[in-house]
């Protein structure tokens, strides 16, 4: 992961020289609240963190296109009653969103788009004895449907609060059951972020 943002830094700079005043970007960090649908538990009781860097369209008009390369550690969590059965999953991504941006006014924008996924690195718990490799494995892709809305705070920096969830199977269901739309387990998380511009300043308010 360290090689991936080392790239997209470097490009940042090499972007800020070469396309003058038609991009702008930075960094990205936050954290996100998650779950799976299709398992056994419910609720966003996973915490994650989510980081990388972002590129956006700088022209005159109200859309602009945003493309993001970031760490995502998705997953779910649960503690049972008992309190001592245990359940875990830790997913962490690459993810590369395609943001289409809408600038409702100079503070506050909504956001929706589609991003992909690669699944590096898969751990689970099932019984509180330590995370080992999954099964079933998960899918080493996912395509997810985002959504959000973003609010500049000052010039620099606007906060992020985007919904991300798969528009197909991370991986089936136990025994390979499907139940109508219901083909198998899916990625649902809110993330909360914060979004740093060291690029030029933005023009296309008007």
């Amino acid at each position: 992961m360290k090689k991936e943002l080392s790239i997209i830094i470097v490009i940042l700079l090499m972007s800020k020289f070469s396309f003058g005043q038609a991009f702008t970007g930075g960094v990205t960090g936050g954290f996100s609240v998650n779950q799976i649908d299709g398992d056994e538990y419910k609720g966003y009781n996973m915490l994650g963190a989510t980081g990388g860097a972002y590129v956006q369209t700088n022209k005159p008009g109200k859309w602009q296109i945003q493309g993001e390369i970031k760490y995502f550690l998705k997953g779910a969590e649960q503690k049972l009653p008992d309190n001592v059965s245990f359940y875990k999953e830790h997913l962490n991504y690459v993810q590369v969103p395609i943001m289409f941006d809408y600038y409702l006014s100079e503070k506050i924008f909504p956001e929706v788009g589609i991003a992909t996924g690669y699944l590096f690195r898969a751990r689970e718990d099932k019984d509180g004895n330590g995370l080992i490799s999954p099964y079933p494995a998960f899918n080493p892709v996912e395509i997810s449907f985002e959504g959000g809305m973003n609010f500049q705070i000052i010039k620099t920096v606007r906060a992020n609060i985007r919904l991300s969830y798969s528009l197909l199977p991370i991986r089936p269901n136990p025994g390979g059951q499907v139940y109508l739309f219901n083909r198998g387990q899916y990625n649902s998380s809110l993330s909360f972020n914060l979004y740093y511009r060291i690029l030029p300043s933005l023009t296309h308010k008007k």
